[in-house]
């Protein structure tokens, strides 16, 4: 039944997707896909998990029929690859599924020699016992030393027989499509690695052994710098006390600065932003990793911890008043010089970074471990990676900037989105406040003052024509708006 389904998957690969752009294709495979996992185990459909992850890939699968950007295909192969995992184990935890899964496709040129060549290996995949042997080098020589020995002789036949050297120079393959060959040959290799996952016990002993609580008594054997844990809760207070005493003196200063402070450049803007948020996030990560160093066990369960707890915690409502600070500095900045895919970007990486404290804090009051911070923050990372493919991040640009005021750095962004921004700027370019001059000195050519007029009709041309030769398979809503757009204001 796997095999079946795996040559059915071969074959909707390739005829979805070869020569083909992103579009309607991705959500058709994704449907099969998820549909031939069902029918070979409906087991999965008791894992919550499994069921979760599942609807990400169609979810995805709709977005890049909807958009066909390349956010949407990241997203529905990051689904599909912790699908793949969570089919073998379903009670793995989804950080661990992860690294489980990229390292089964990672180990697949050495492992799938020994699934392809020995049947007994093509069996449906059980749950991974303690006592799995470990494969040997000899395992991997086995396959490797008669391909070899093959390849040698080879050359010796062609050197000292010229009847068969001459017949290996006239064999002609030109009937051969070495593209679509290659193509097919890479399907395969990522299909069976999907259908037939290879097993790591440690990992998934590993991902069961750890859990989200913390137990209750004194662990004797915990390691750290500190031999001693009333030197290690001297030594956190002190920590702790210091750092809300610099983040305070840091939150007053760039409040101060917010309600006086004025900035009339936009480099001012973009030093004050760049700066001040990439500095913020990474001190708030630091900060998670200071809490989990000292909140890894022992000191959660002295009688006398109560004071590092506060100390913890106004950090941590310290640090969140630093997010809010990012914010209003996003905000401001978006006002000034307009909206950008890494201005979208930082405030996705502030509400991750929000998550990050609200677990932190859950992990200081209900004394959990630090994987359960792991485990929750990369489910966190995940849904946002999905969600987010649902949303037309181009249009969202364009239609914040076109509202404003134009600016330089405005319109340059609306000129690099390319095709998204193609309407908007054929039908706006003569109003746009950068010269021609910018835009010759931009692609290193002088020729006459019409020169980006010229590019803009080329892109636009090769747009229509691209949309006009594809076919079904390479549909997208996004596209097919754009050019019915273009060719609007053809009339």
């Amino acid at each position: 039944m796997k095999r079946i389904l795996l040559l059915l998957a071969l074959i909707a690969y390739c005829f979805l997707f070869y020569k083909q752009s992103i579009g309607v294709n991705v959500l058709i495979f994704s449907i099969f896909i998820v549909a031939s996992i069902v029918a070979l185990d409906r087991k999965v459909l008791q894992s919550k998990n499994w069921l979760l992850v599942a609807a990400s890939v169609i979810l995805t699968g709709v977005s890049a029929t909807l958009y066909g950007n390349f956010l949407s295909l990241l997203g529905n192969i990051t689904a599909l690859v912790l699908l793949a995992n969570l089919t073998l184990n379903p009670q793995s935890s989804l950080i661990f599924t992860f690294f489980q899964g990229t390292l089964s496709f990672a180990t697949l040129p050495y492992f799938g020699l020994e699934r392809i060549f020995d049947p007994k290996k093509n069996e449906p995949a059980v749950e991974p016992k303690a006592d799995t042997e470990p494969y040997s080098f000899a395992s991997f020589l086995k396959y490797f030393m008669p391909l070899l020995i093959l390849v040698i002789f080879f050359f010796i036949y062609r050197a000292s027989n010229p009847v068969f050297d001459t017949f290996i120079d006239n064999l002609n393959f030109d009937f051969i499509s070495w593209s679509f060959v290659g193509f097919a040959a890479f399907g395969f290799l990522l299909l069976y690695g999907f259908y037939y996952q290879e097993p790591f016990p440690k990992l998934f002993r590993k991902d069961q052994q750890s859990l989200n609580g913390l137990p209750l008594e004194i662990n004797p054997n915990e390691h750290g710098i500190f031999k001693e844990l009333h030197k290690e809760m001297s030594a956190a207070k002190m920590t702790f006390g210091m750092l809300n005493l610099l983040l305070l003196l840091v939150v007053l200063l760039d409040l101060n600065f917010i309600w006086s402070g004025k900035l009339n450049a936009p480099m001012d803007y973009s030093q004050y932003v760049h700066q001040g948020i990439n500095s913020s996030i990474f001190s708030i990560i630091i900060a998670i990793f200071v809490i989990l160093y000292f909140f890894r066990g022992n000191l959660n369960r002295t009688a006398d911890n109560k004071s590092v707890k506060y100390l913890a915690l106004l950090w941590i409502a310290m640090n969140t008043v630093l997010l809010a600070l990012c914010v209003h500095k996003n905000y401001t900045y978006i006002a000034e010089c307009g909206l950008t895919h890494k201005r979208i970007g930082v405030y996705i990486y502030i509400a991750l970074t929000l998550v990050g404290l609200i677990t932190t804090t859950v992990k200081i009051l209900q004394i959990k471990s630090n994987w359960y911070l792991v485990r929750f923050n990369f489910w966190s990372l995940f849904l946002t990676l999905v969600f987010s493919t649902t949303v037309n991040w181009n249009k969202v640009i364009i239609d914040y900037n076109s509202r404003f005021k134009s600016t330089v750095e405005r319109e340059y962004y609306l000129f690099q989105l390319t095709d998204a921004s193609l309407p908007l700027l054929k039908q706006k370019w003569e109003k746009m406040p950068l010269s021609n001059d910018y835009y010759s000195t931009y692609f290193s050519v002088i020729e006459s003052d019409k020169i980006f007029e010229r590019f803009l009709e080329l892109k636009v041309k090769q747009f229509c024509r691209e949309w006009e030769n594809a076919d079904w398979r390479s549909w997208n809503k996004e596209d097919e708006r754009l050019y019915r757009a273009l060719k609007q204001l053809e009339k």
